[in-house]
């Protein structure tokens, strides 16, 4: 038992005590050999674990129209706006190139929901010079959960979502709001759209839908990257909430983990 155990220390982890025939010995060595096998399988998870999150990430930003040349260029196309008196060209050229560059850091897998809403804002400036200002957008989240972290990239692509499905056909006046709410152990972040919903057959296929799988085929960086980066960031526990009904639009739920500081007021 003694020179097993060494053996192991040393890095044969694969290595297993022998069956004993003394009772006591024999529980030591059957309890020894089961840590062995649960510390492999955690071992083997958290590896699993990082592959999926550099997938999920790769594929965000394969999916984002970046390159570099791009925003640079926007920033020559605004400085030239500027000297002719086109504001509007101006401002829609930072809009799109703080887009980009935003679009481009995804060496950290999360970001503050102030940044996200930042770049939330770009995108919505960009969106309504091209829809003539149709579409309403409220925030209503508190001054002390903005520090709260969330998967980089995962505010746009829900209001792109809603946007394009929930919002393309609605009559009327188009409307989405972001809220956010604490319990005592998560922070609830919602996006709502009041477009034409989803039927009941559909919303049980977005919630029966599995994320990991879905991440295996396809590049879409919507609901179920966004669901399955949740997941790999902070637990199996956590992921998205879809309600929904016809007519009566949608509301997609993010349960971030409460651990963050209270940050002050005045941010």
């Amino acid at each position: 038992m003694a020179d097993t155990m060494n053996r192991i220390r040393q890095g044969e982890t694969q290595l297993r005590l022998p069956e004993m025939r003394q009772d006591e010995l024999s529980k030591l060595g059957g309890t020894f050999n089961g840590m062995l096998d649960r510390i492999e399988e955690l071992i083997a998870r958290e590896y699993q674990t990082a592959i999926q999150l550099n997938d999920t990430k790769y594929k965000a930003l394969q999916t984002q129209v970046n390159p570099h040349f791009l925003f640079n260029t926007l920033d020559t196309m605004s400085a030239i706006a500027m000297i002719h008196d086109c504001q509007i060209v101006s401002t829609l050229c930072h809009a799109l190139s703080d887009l980009f560059r935003y679009s481009l850091r995804m060496d950290e897998p999360l970001a503050p929901i102030s940044e996200e809403l930042k770049h939330l804002k770009n995108y919505m400036f960009v969106i309504n010079v091209r829809m003539n200002d149709s579409i309403h957008m409220t925030i209503d989240i508190p001054a002390d959960m903005l520090k709260t972290r969330v998967p980089r990239l995962s505010l746009q692509p829900l209001v792109e979502n809603a946007i394009s499905h929930g919002l393309r056909n609605k009559r009327g006046e188009k409307q989405i709001h972001i809220s956010a709410r604490r319990t005592q152990t998560e922070i609830l972040l919602s996006i709502a759209d009041n477009g034409v919903g989803m039927s009941e057959e559909m919303l049980e296929k977005v919630r029966t839908m599995n994320p990991e799988k879905a991440l295996s085929t396809g590049t879409s960086i919507g609901l179920l990257n966004i669901a399955a980066r949740l997941k790999l960031l902070f637990g199996r526990e956590y992921g998205l909430e879809v309600e929904s009904g016809e007519q009566e639009g949608t509301t997609v739920i993010l349960h971030i983990p409460f651990e963050q500081e209270e940050t002050d007021h005045g941010e």
